[in-house]
């Protein structure tokens, strides 16, 4: 980026667009200025929708409790709907990572010859959204641990059989069950640089002074 920044310089030097010569300038310092304070747009971006999942509505309620809300409006318009036993909790987002889950498992179905694919269709920008709202809610073990992609993944490769139940091979399923796992691998590690930086103290952190050993001269 720098070094684009240092090209369109020199190109408008030559030029002689004033200018544009003096916007490159300032373009370059403030640069140069946000990189070495650590300030980037997508981690300002990240932290914008995370503030976004938890606000509150014009009555208080955040995203976690819309399933009071659900079941108060319902109360309402005369009907007995009940959401104690959703299976997903869909109306709340303590189980977002399990609803991704099914729809990413839904994503990795193997498609037909004419048919097009996610990834064909919108690229990694929806395993982004995905993974970014179960990082962002701080469901990211969960998802890791209860994936049912990951399930299916290591139940095939205990097995390795290749059936096809209802038309849909196994073998080709786990294969892109297993990209999409590396891909949310990969994903998870490029937010947590942003969203957790290890050279970054944390302001709830407790900060623990050390003391050197206490020496005694000898008598």
């Amino acid at each position: 980026m720098l070094n684009l920044l240092l090209l369109i310089i020199i190109s408008l030097s030559f030029l002689l667009f004033t200018q544009q010569l003096s916007l490159a300038k300032e373009n370059e310092i403030l640069t140069k200025e946000r990189l070495c304070s650590g300030l980037t747009l997508f981690e300002f971006v990240l932290n914008k929708i995370k503030n976004f999942l938890h606000e509150e509505d014009s009555d208080g309620n955040t995203w976690d409790r819309l399933s009071n809300i659900a079941k108060r409006s319902s109360i309402c318009n005369g009907t007995t709907t009940h959401y104690n036993n959703d299976i997903l909790g869909l109306e709340s987002y303590t189980h977002f990572h399990r609803l991704w889950s099914a729809i990413q498992l839904v994503f990795c179905t193997p498609f037909g010859q004419n048919e097009y694919t996610v990834e064909e269709m919108f690229g990694e920008g929806l395993n982004w959204a995905g993974c970014a709202i179960i990082l962002l809610l701080g469901q990211q073990r969960h998802f890791e641990a209860l994936d049912f992609g990951s399930l299916i993944l290591r139940l095939q490769r205990i097995d390795k059989k290749d059936a096809t139940p209802m038309g849909v091979s196994l073998e080709r399923m786990a294969a892109r069950l297993s990209r999409f796992s590396v891909l949310n691998r990969q994903i998870f590690s490029t937010l947590n640089i942003y969203l957790h930086p290890v050279d970054r103290l944390d302001e709830t952190s407790v900060r623990v002074r050390q003391f050197p050993i206490p020496t005694w001269s000898k008598s």
